[in-house]
């Protein structure tokens, strides 16, 4: 089986949002395998470490999204572009519809995050 590692979301390195996050029955305890930061997955299991000693069961199919966003993101634009005029034109197999489904995803996310630093430095300003 094949271990893959991502890095910790957002809400992971903030305690208190962790804090929050962990008091739902969704993440349960693990044992630490690495006891380095980050989000692993091997075979059908994934789970979250935080470098502290703790480790949490985390959902596979979140996993698998995660991974699939981070993968979208690197398509450059030409890549984009041809993958648009592939779909216009209706010859877009279903992985490649599901693609361009999920670069617009990472994209929006992207766009999300970036207004919300903007808006939160904005607010401090003031």
């Amino acid at each position: 089986m094949q271990l893959k590692v991502l890095p910790l979301e957002p809400w992971m390195l903030r305690e208190t949002t962790l804090a929050d996050c962990l008091e739902s029955d969704r993440y349960a305890p693990v044992p630490v395998r690495f006891n380095r930061p980050g989000v692993y997955a091997e075979g059908e299991q994934s789970w979250f470490e935080l470098g502290d000693g703790r480790a949490y069961a985390y959902e596979f199919a979140t996993f698998l999204h995660s991974l699939k966003l981070l993968e979208a993101a690197r398509l450059d634009t030409q890549q984009v572009h041809a993958l648009r005029a592939i779909v216009a034109a209706r010859l877009a197999t279903r992985g490649q519809r599901e693609l361009l489904h999920s670069y617009d995803d990472a994209m929006m996310a992207r766009r999300v995050h970036r207004n919300t630093r903007k808006y939160l430095m904005r607010s401090l300003k003031r």
